[in-house]
């Protein structure tokens, strides 16, 4: 394995004038069969994790068209043992958490930031 790094810090405050939810994405590549043997096994395994610490309540209101949401973190589930580019058509959840929780995934998984229709910053 590489010698650990922190890769950065991303500040991304829940605005309330957003322009809808994220792209499905992950945060890093995933093992591909142009890349040299060695690193399609590096990238196979678990090398990254992100973590998301919210700054508000990440919560849901109401149903349907009349849902006020706080931008949650929507994630596809098992998506980071897939070595697939896509899989934006299987189900996803919505993760709620209470401001100042900690939320941590693999880097590998697809995941996208929901968009902030409510008043709260």
């Amino acid at each position: 394995f590489p010698k650990g790094y922190l890769n950065g810090w991303n500040a991304a405050p829940a605005w309330t004038e957003t322009i809808g939810d994220q792209s499905w994405h992950r945060d890093t590549r995933i093992a591909e069969p142009s890349m040299p043997l060695e690193r399609q096994e590096l990238h196979r395994q678990c090398f990254g994790l992100a973590m998301f610490i919210p700054l508000l309540d990440m919560i849901c209101l109401g149903e349907f068209d009349d849902r006020i949401c706080t931008g949650l973190l929507g994630v596809i589930p098992g998506s980071h043992q897939d070595t697939r580019s896509g899989g934006y058509d299987r189900p996803h959840r919505n993760i709620t958490a209470k401001k100042g929780s900690v939320v941590i995934y693999d880097t590998r998984l697809y995941h996208r930031g929901l968009e902030n229709n409510s008043s709260a910053l």
